[in-house]
């Protein structure tokens, strides 16, 4: 192999990826076809240091900006992506300003949420923190690179499935390994029924991820090892069976592990109405219930945490029982809280009622707590509310109008996505700031007054509000962002003393008025 930038020679492949080379003298990096590839450490510290670190929560434009500025690192851009749909950006932006020492041990967490959630090398996973890290402004050592984290597999792993055309050869393969990997299955829709042989002791998460035609799954006493949202997508999911396994077992119409006392995946069962979870359970997982169709839910004394998602598309839940002696979580007219009531975690978004006040004691709304509460045509905000969590209210196809209370600082990012039927809404006088796709797609909304505190709306904060007319903007506005109004061809700006909104307007021919 030549280097094409320092010309050395040499014999060793010594890659990043399968087609990604370093060279061991410069240390610099190109493609197979000789291609000088971008450092995308510094490709990521430009973007940040160009449009600020905030630009990490924006997955898609993150995305798109990194093809742009390195469009030959493909695979490294993905990994970084990938890496950033995990939460991990959320979690080192918050050691920004943290000692050394937090910093350090947050990086390791990081890394090991990595490891054990999508399936990379320990290697991959902290040569992208680092990059991630350094680019927000986080010291951290890239270590070695010279492993080929995107092909490295451990060779008894059942890696992919597209490629068998036959259940045969998918049990064929099967009993000549020992692991089933990340995505193994993904999307393969030939799957009804599998008998997992006792060859497999792990199965890694999202390994039978939109396998939507899976009903019914046998899984052996030799499993010891089974990964988050493994049955993620899975929604004809009726039947698990576990054979003297002494980690796992279904109870209630429920895969638990015994040993970490946490819930997995509930069956998709429409015969099953109520589901009562096992007392001792300590942890209700992330996409437990995704898609069911159980109408309740009770919860023990024993469960201290429910992960975000684990009440996923629950289209049809009308009501949750939480045991009364539990200390983290409680019930109000069937709506979930925490124990103490100042934040409410779910609404069931089976629930028919059409109207719902929230409880004075109420300070937060959790994320998604309300989300595709189809039926619900009006809410009444307590004057306690302080903060409304992202996604909150999104697809609440029949909200028409809100009022939102003084007590509200930040409208999250889409906190009202996809509220089809909403006309009206009066703003807290006290918002600083309107999170990114906040009204996104609200098509019904014709007009909205930005109050006078507001300083930031966020991208796409208004985009494709089909009806919106009158938008009435104050001079505390320094910062909006990309494709706020896109879509809005009938707007028209009322402008009240901000040269930077007249500017914003003109550079992408809005229509405006000062006032």
């Amino acid at each position: 192999m030549k280097c094409p930038k320092c010309g050395k020679i040499w014999n060793q492949r010594n890659t990043i990826t399968s087609d990604i080379y370093i060279c061991p003298y410069c240390r610099d990096s190109f493609s197979a076809d000789g291609q000088e590839r971008e450092n995308i450490s510094l490709v990521f510290k430009k973007i940040v240091d160009d449009y600020g670190d905030r630009i990490v929560e924006d997955v898609d434009r993150l995305n798109a900006l990194l093809m742009d500025y390195a469009p030959h690192s493909d695979k490294e851009r993905k990994l970084i992506i990938m890496a950033i749909r995990e939460g991990v950006a959320d979690k080192l932006l918050k050691l920004v300003n943290a000692t050394a020492d937090m910093q350090q041990d947050g990086i390791r967490r990081c890394v090991n949420l990595l490891v054990s959630e999508i399936w990379i090398t320990e290697i991959a996973a902290e040569y992208v923190i680092a990059v991630i890290s350094n680019g927000i402004g986080i010291n951290a050592e890239i270590g070695s690179i010279e492993t080929n984290f995107c092909d490295q597999r451990i060779t008894d792993t059942l890696i992919k499935t597209m490629d068998l055309s036959s259940m045969e050869l998918i049990y064929s393969r099967l009993k000549k390994c020992k692991t089933i990997g990340y995505k193994a299955f993904a999307s393969n829709t030939m799957l009804t029924e599998l008998i997992v042989p006792d060859t497999i002791t792990a199965i890694y998460p999202r390994a039978f991820l939109n396998c939507r035609n899976l009903r019914k799954i046998s899984l052996p006493y030799s499993i010891k090892l089974i990964g988050n949202r493994i049955f993620e997508g899975c929604i004809h999911l009726e039947d698990i069976e576990v054979t003297d396994n002494a980690v796992f077992k279904v109870v209630n119409g429920v895969l638990i592990d015994k040993v970490s006392k946490k819930t997995l995946r509930a069956l998709n069962n429409e015969e099953i109405d109520v589901v009562e979870i096992a007392d001792g359970i300590r942890c209700i997982a992330v996409k437990t219930f995704d898609n069911c169709q159980v109408k309740c839910i009770s919860i023990p004394m024993t469960v201290i945490m429910i992960e975000k998602d684990a009440f996923y598309l629950t289209t049809k839940l009308e009501e949750f029982v939480v045991d009364p002696k539990n200390k983290m979580f409680g019930t109000k007219d069937g709506v979930l809280h925490e124990r103490n009531g100042k934040v409410l975690v779910r609404y069931p978004q089976g629930r028919k009622n059409v109207s719902y006040y929230i409880e004075d004691s109420v300070e937060k709304i959790e994320e998604k707590a309300f989300s595709r509460a189809i039926y619900l045509q009006t809410v009444t905000f307590n004057r306690n509310l302080r903060i409304i969590g992202k996604n909150s209210f999104e697809y609440c196809y029949s909200i028409e109008n809100l009022i939102l209370p003084n007590g509200i600082e930040t409208i999250e990012d889409r906190a009202f996505q996809y509220c089809r039927n909403l006309r009206g809404a009066m703003l807290s006088n006290k918002i600083k700031e309107i999170g990114d796709c906040a009204f996104y797609n609200c098509s019904s909304l014709e007009t909205i007054s930005i109050p006078q505190k507001v300083e930031r709306i966020g991208n796409f904060a208004f985009a494709f509000c089909k009806k919106l007319k009158h938008v009435v903007i104050q001079e505390n506005v320094t910062f909006m962002g990309d494709g706020v109004f896109l879509e809005c061809n009938s707007i028209e700006i009322f402008i009240r003393n901000n040269t930077y909104i007249e500017a914003y307007c003109q550079s992408r021919n809005i229509k405006y008025q000062k006032i």
